[in-house]
């Protein structure tokens, strides 16, 4: 892989701000390995033909992408050493990918972005509770993944491959929003930082815990166009879909704090990552095809809850958020979009009904008639299976769509109906959740 070249992506926050003390960290070479191991496990299945896993291996085992890493943010004067230095390279480099600006330097903004960062992280429950192991696996996981997605990105400038380019920024995009629940390419970069370009939009600079929550902007009111199921409800009613702040393993096996849609019910029900339809989750199967399920308690500004299943050692499994957090956007009655998104999350995976039927989805082309397509991402590159107007005649991968609430309704033109989970990440609508998958836009 080549030494970088591209100095101005990464060039980086001059250390003002005082580093925290709980956020700094000792590094282990064994750690370093067990991070290289999750990584290159994770992105096995996306390798070029000709690659192994354990080629990948070797070239993390390497130690060129963390040293480069380490060096440039080094001439700044930050260390790989801190999280809230880390978080600030990573961010300024997926911004530059996605926005295709490797010549933007703000030096003054950098430094904001960096206190930004400290104190947010300083501030979080999350990182309070994490060992030198703890920090150094998150800091290790977000830095490398994202050099993965440098190396390519200037390995596509270097060979003047547009599309492998575009490929590259959609990576970094889709990084980002499972890193910091933000759209890279919904801000500038310059001496104030991360700043929105549409100012009236309700959008604050990338936290990894946003201070207020981000109300939706109405509630919900389900017609779904397909017959619904009618499961078991107990009579819950939706009481509040919010973004709440896991540690876990996303893109690339690395470990981020990402906001994942947990539902509430009236009737002390809640349900992680939903994949069906509210109205057509079983309250009495309780299935784990449907989403996590457990039993919630607020109290004060926290909430608690305990999970169904129990952890790995037999242990009843318990969780606790802040409280409310920022809200799930639901769409309008009959609301309609009109580009392509496209999710790197999970290898492309979105599991679209359970037990009734999976569908392996990378990308969908929604248009303003009420049609949608999609293409399927598999070994590192995209089979099509649909994506122009010819395509749409296509009975397994085209169909027609219709948005209420929390509901994406979609009926196939070979006559299959899938009602799935559907929500915007935040009031700008860029991006959504559809089942079990964020989606960033293409184009």
């Amino acid at each position: 892989m080549p030494k970088s070249t591209l100095l101005p992506l990464i060039l980086l926050v001059l250390a003002i701000a005082p580093a925290h003390a709980q956020l700094s960290f000792q590094r282990s070479e064994q750690v370093t390995r067990t991070v290289n191991e999750q990584l290159a496990t994770k992105l096995e299945g996306s390798l070029r033909v000709g690659t192994s896993r354990d080629d990948l291996l070797r070239l993390l085992n390497g130690g060129e992408l963390q040293r480069t890493f380490a060096q440039l943010i080094g001439n700044y004067g930050f260390s790989n050493n801190d999280l809230a230095d880390v978080f600030t390279g990573v961010s300024v480099i997926g911004w530059q990918i996605a926005n295709d600006r490797s010549d933007i330097e703000e030096k003054l903004g950098y430094q904001k972005i960096r206190a930004n960062f400290a104190q947010t992280l300083a501030g979080a429950d999350w990182v309070k509770k994490l060992d030198d192991e703890g920090k150094q696996t998150v800091a290790d996981s977000a830095s490398t993944g994202m050099m993965l997605v440098l190396a390519r990105y200037q390995n596509a400038k270097t060979t003047r491959n547009a599309q492998e380019t575009a490929q590259a920024g959609r990576d970094a995009q889709s990084l980002l929003i499972e890193l910091l629940n933000q759209d890279p390419k919904a801000y500038h970069l310059n001496a104030q930082g991360f700043v929105p370009k549409n100012a009236s939009a309700a959008q604050t600079p990338p936290k990894p815990v946003p201070k207020k929550p981000i109300e939706a902007a109405s509630k919900p009111a389900p017609q779904p166009a397909a017959p619904p199921a009618k499961p078991s409800n107990g009579g819950a009613k939706l009481e509040r879909v919010a973004l709440l702040v896991d540690y876990e393993s996303g893109y690339g096996g690395a470990i981020y704090p990402v906001h994942n849609p947990y539902v509430f019910f009236s009737n002390g029900t809640v349900v992680k990552e939903p994949k069906r339809a509210l109205d057509e989750l079983n309250h009495g199967a309780r299935s784990r095809d449907d989403g996590r399920w457990g039993k919630w308690q607020q109290v004060g500004n926290k909430v608690k809850i305990t999970w169904d299943q129990r952890d790995r050692k037999g242990k009843v499994d318990t969780s606790e958020k802040d409280w409310p957090g920022p809200s799930g956007v639901p769409a309008a009655t009959n609301e309609k979009l009109n580009g392509t998104w496209s999710t790197i999350g999970g290898g492309g995976n979105l599991a679209l009904g359970g037990s009734t039927g999976v569908i392996t989805s990378g990308r969908f082309t929604f248009s303003p008639d009420g049609r949608f397509t999609t293409e399927r991402m598999a070994g590192g590159s995209t089979t099509t299976e649909t994506g122009s107007n010819s395509s749409y005649a296509s009975r397994n991968g085209a169909g027609t769509y219709q948005l209420d609430g929390y509901t994406l309704n979609l009926k196939f033109n070979n006559g299959e109906r899938k009602r799935v989970f559907f929500c915007y990440l935040d009031k700008s609508k860029r991006s959504f959740r559809i089942g079990g998958s964020n989606y960033t836009p293409s184009k």
